[in-house]
């Protein structure tokens, strides 16, 4: 997924999430908002095919991410969080034959042809099909809308999770330079994008994923990572709904 805009490298925020949106809490509020946006790539890569470099890839960034887990441990989600790089982290951890193997059983043919858990945002938003392509369609729009294009490269439609979780982070991090650069109205319309696309997209269809993770998954990390995604996206709602209250109290 490619952005208009410029992109910067990750920087870890501190431990509790500042209710204020005065200058002094925009920098505390800019670096949450790239920890966050780092949150939501990773698992963005989780949910892409497990290939050799790409899970030698994943490996090494939750031991990078455990070695920060300082900078998490602070907030309601993090015990979620734990668990996944609990699991990717360990002495064995699964490898990425044995993710592939499962990764194919839950996402793309499954018992009876069918995967367990699709990772289509179609397949539970409108799972009989009733109005065919529209999901995808409404998504393109809101990518086109924030400057936002696909990469050719990842050979997916604009519902599949690891699309949706890019696109969040991309989100993140305009929010980040929002709170660094942007007058108020323009931090406003960047949080109410983003709480737009999770209430209706993103975290619609999250918790029914994860629930079905739960049951089927018998690697221990995909159901983890739909944990800790859910988890995430309802910690992110809330805190979109405080900012924006705050800034309507501060700016009327």
């Amino acid at each position: 997924m490619r952005a208009s805009g410029r992109n910067r490298e990750l920087h870890s925020s501190g431990q509790e999430t500042p209710t204020a949106t005065s200058p002094r809490h925009a920098p505390e509020l800019a670096n949450l908002a790239r920890l966050r946006r780092a949150l939501y790539r990773f698992l963005g890569a989780v949910f892409l095919p497990p290939q050799e470099d790409r899970h030698a890839q994943l490996l090494e960034a939750a031991q990078a991410m455990r070695a920060e887990q300082e900078a998490m441990a602070g907030f309601h989600w993090y015990l979620t969080w734990r668990r996944l790089l609990d699991r990717l982290t360990t002495e064995a951890p699964p490898s990425a034959g044995e993710l592939a193997t499962a990764y194919t059983s839950l996402f793309v043919v499954g018992p009876g042809g069918r995967p367990s858990c699709p990772l289509y945002a179609s397949c539970y938003l409108d799972p009989d099909r009733s109005a065919a392509g529209w999901i995808p369609l409404l998504l393109e729009r809101e990518y086109r809308a924030a400057g936002v294009a696909l990469s050719p490269s990842l050979h997916e439609p604009p519902d599949h999770l690891s699309v949706e979780l890019e696109y969040t982070a991309v989100l993140c991090e305009r929010e980040a330079e929002a709170w660094e650069l942007a007058p108020v109205d323009g931090l406003r319309r960047v949080l109410r994008r983003e709480r737009h696309f999770l209430e209706r997209f993103l975290g619609s269809w999250i918790p029914v994923f994860a629930n079905q993770l739960v049951l089927y998954d018998t690697t221990g990390v995909y159901a983890a990572a739909a944990v800790a995604c859910d988890a995430l996206v309802r910690h992110d709602l809330d805190l979109l709904a405080l900012l924006l209250d705050t800034l309507d109290e501060v700016h009327r």
